[in-house]
């Protein structure tokens, strides 16, 4: 018998700063529970490590808006595999039909659509 290797097809996405801590807002809040398990595993993927948030000087102000300074390549590569992009773009989907994209999003929600 031949051994063959399984490949799992993966698609790959860059996120910056901005996307990362936009992320969570595209997520849908209530879900199921195996939805849960996939929203809290791309959570993992994308936050921003103690270490990160130093180096960028990343702060929430008074007014709830965040704030980071632009050091170096900031920026984030992951891989999605099938069933996380769909999932991804199945909530911007939603997203979109509630007319709940705002600017700042556009480009992560591009960005997933394109996958």
């Amino acid at each position: 018998m031949k051994d063959e290797k399984k490949t799992k097809k993966t698609k790959s996405i860059v996120m910056t700063i901005q996307d990362r801590i936009l992320f969570p807002q595209i997520l849908p809040r209530e879900t199921g529970m195996i939805d849960a398990i996939l929203k809290k595993a791309l959570m993992d993927k994308v936050v921003l490590t103690p270490d990160e948030i130093e180096k960028s000087g990343i702060k929430q102000k008074e007014d709830g808006k965040v704030q980071w300074k632009q050091v170096g390549n900031t920026d984030k590569g992951l891989e999605l595999n099938k069933t996380e992009v769909s999932f991804l773009q199945k909530a911007v989907e939603e997203m979109d039909k509630g007319k709940r994209i705002v600017m700042d999003m556009l480009p992560l929600c591009e960005k997933i659509m394109e996958l």
